[in-house]
């Protein structure tokens, strides 16, 4: 159809306020018309607004595939075209695309009959513009439909991060029920085997040897299953990893396994902070396990604006003499070379408490004047 355009701009003082520059500086626009001057007319119109990425069509059978491969986040359509008119497009858009997926579409027509404006709507159009083309209508219009997709887009994030945080919490309860019962029954069952092979005859104590070992293997394979539903899947070289492989390191000298728990995004921490973190937990195990005489030890890794790691047992205490000594000077050093703090406590209640802070994005090369250094204390 051979229509005469009007690219009129009254209203000057609207369009500051209408071209809103990040929204259109985001977008994809694609512009189906069978006449070549409207396309042109309107890929200026979008251009002079500062929209970054523009694409058009005059053959109205190529908007489906257009779609599928470019992905844009607004369609202008011509209703009234040769082969495959406007609705029939979105009739082929809504059978096509994904149900989650909203692509507004501003239906551009000259045929004003509510019969029209109707079909349009029923069939998925969002908005109209008509011809001849007012530039302020037109970009008023388009912004407020990109505005409706910026904001479905971000409802949709956020609906998968609520998902996603719900199925890591979940993860994290199982893998928690995994390691705090069944891991710690077979352990101990493991070690009372164990116990009675210098007692019984050595038929009988090869056959337990044997039946430890299966033990063994059963928690080595449960403990990759906690590893895998505590965090995404990655290397047995990742952070995580490290951190069990030490726990379960320490579990030899203790007699039994510290309990390990993650709370936040352990994968974002960075490698030399994380370096650190290592070294430390080792350093504190050791000490639990040379001077505590513990029957229980608890492993916390929180991170969110801060990482923190506390190492808490049951045991005698830290003795007086120990206070000062190379270990805990060690960990201190490593806290304040990160800008952070250190601090080991004795309990009320029995044992000792090591806590270990380093803010989330502190770097091992860089160094500190804070006077938050590290400390020791001594809770009677």
């Amino acid at each position: 159809m051979d229509l005469r355009l009007a690219a009129q701009a009254p209203h000057a003082g609207l369009l500051d306020w209408a071209s809103t520059p990040e929204l259109f500086r985001e977008a994809r626009v694609l512009v189906v018309d069978d006449l070549a001057a409207n396309v042109v007319l309107l890929q200026r119109m979008l251009a002079g607004a500062g929209v970054g990425e523009i694409s058009s069509l005059t053959d109205s059978r190529l908007v489906v595939e257009q779609c599928q491969t470019w992905h844009p986040d607004l369609i202008l359509l011509d209703l009234h075209m040769p082969n495959m008119d406007g609705v029939a497009v979105l009739e082929m858009l809504r059978a096509t695309l994904a149900p989650d997926v909203f692509v507004p579409v501003l239906m551009l027509t000259a045929d004003v009959t509510g019969a029209a404006r109707e079909r349009a709507l029923a069939a998925g159009a969002q908005d109209f513009v008509t011809k001849p083309f007012d530039r302020v209508e037109v970009l008023l219009r388009a912004r407020n439909l990109l505005a409706t997709r910026s904001l479905y887009v971000e409802m949709q994030r956020r609906q998968e991060l609520q998902t996603a945080t719900v199925l890591t919490r979940d993860r994290e309860r199982i893998a928690r029920d995994l390691h705090d019962s069944v891991i710690q029954q077979l352990f101990g069952e493991a070690l009372g085997l164990h116990s009675f092979i210098p007692l019984v005859q050595k038929a009988v104590g090869e056959r337990l040897t044997s039946t430890v070992d299966v033990l063994d293997q059963a928690i080595k394979d449960l403990r990759m299953a906690i590893f895998a539903l505590q965090g995404p899947v990655g290397a047995p070289g990742g952070l995580r990893g490290r951190l069990l492989a030490v726990v379960t390191e320490a579990g030899g000298a203790l007699g039994f396994e510290p309990r390990l728990q993650f709370d936040g995004p352990v994968e974002t921490i960075q490698s030399d902070i994380g370096d650190e973190l290592v070294n430390v937990l080792r350093e504190a195990l050791s000490n639990v396990a040379q001077h505590s005489k513990a029957r229980r030890v608890r492993v916390a890794v929180e991170v969110s604006r801060d990482i923190v790691l506390t190492v808490i047992d049951d045991g005698i205490g830290v003795p007086a003499e120990r206070f000062g000594g190379r270990g805990l000077a060690n960990m201190a050093s490593r806290a304040d070379r990160l800008g952070g703090a250190f601090a080991v406590a004795n309990r009320p209640a029995g044992g000792a408490a090591v806590t270990w802070t380093v803010p989330h994005e502190a770097s091992s090369e860089r160094q500190t004047t804070s006077s938050s250094a590290s400390r020791t204390v001594d809770t009677p």
